[in-house]
């Protein structure tokens, strides 16, 4: 039983040179900054993404709009689309 604990003795933390405790600090504080860059960059992604869905719905919906402007209009002619994109182009 010695022999099999022997070789987990000088592997523990403890054991080594370089194990100070500010070391390992350092090292979960390095970790717990990254987590929390890590966790504000994908709270800004997610309202850059919230805000363009937001964009995009109401880009969307002027589309529709104009769509539908067009069509209650009844059937459109060659003379009639370019006078809707000439008052288009004055406004």
């Amino acid at each position: 039983a010695a022999l099999l604990e022997a070789p987990w003795e000088a592997r523990t933390l403890s054991n080594h040179k370089s194990s100070s405790p500010a070391s390992i600090i350092k090292a979960i504080n390095q970790l717990k900054k990254g987590a929390e860059v890590m966790i504000l960059s994908a709270k800004l992604m997610r309202d850059r993404i919230t805000s363009l869905k937001r964009a995009n719905k109401a880009a969307s919906a002027r589309k529709q709009w104009k769509k539908k402007r067009i069509q209650k209009r009844g059937t459109l002619t060659k003379g009639g689309g370019e006078d809707i994109l000439a008052q288009g182009e004055v406004e």
